[in-house]
């Protein structure tokens, strides 16, 4: 049975590059990353990043992900020095949801170049059992990719949080090594 990205990429999963797909496929799955995180630089996207529980700003910043099925969901934890993030995902309408806090941002999903892009299609507010559209005017917006590193068994992975009138509030960048 194919994974969740496998089957939300469809034919173009053989086209992804190997360690994308290795690191994708391995379930359950721990890897160490090494990041630069970014909170903007501008002091309304500071604020934000800090009521939301965003991690703070640093360089080399050392995350532990780690990924594991719950159900038919795919949990991830990714476990940054200061705070820790959780998301569930699952497949909803061709695109991959990913729900986390009272947030729920659906992708669609694409293969350019052997990397997997990440391609925001929308936000919604998720409140005891609610789900309510947020329109693109207002709502988040999330940036991400995942493409070959250099390393062997690592991937090269870039996430940017985007607020309307704010802008960037968080960008987390760089090497993810599966242990």
């Amino acid at each position: 049975m194919p994974n969740l990205y496998q089957s939300l990429v469809g034919d173009d999963w053989e086209t992804l590059d190997p360690s994308v797909r290795s690191f994708l496929s391995a379930m359950p799955s721990n890897a160490t990353a090494l990041f630069a995180v970014s909170n903007g630089n501008w002091r309304p996207a500071q604020f934000f990043a800090r009521m939301l529980g965003l991690p703070r700003a640093g360089k080399g910043v050392h995350v532990h992900v780690r990924r594991y099925m719950k159900g038919t969901l795919e949990v991830w934890e990714r476990t940054f020095p200061d705070v820790k993030l959780v998301s569930r995902q699952w497949q909803e309408d061709g695109l991959l949801a990913e729900h986390m806090g009272i947030v729920v941002c659906r992708f669609r999903l694409r293969v350019v170049d052997g990397a997997l892009m990440f391609q925001h299609h929308s936000t919604l507010f998720a409140v005891m059992g609610l789900r309510i559209h947020i329109p693109k005017a207002i709502a988040p917006t999330i940036h991400a990719y995942c493409e070959p590193a250099t390393e062997p068994q690592s991937t090269f992975t870039q996430v940017s949080i985007w607020l309307p009138l704010v802008r960037i509030v968080l960008t987390y960048a760089g090497i993810v090594t599966q242990r």
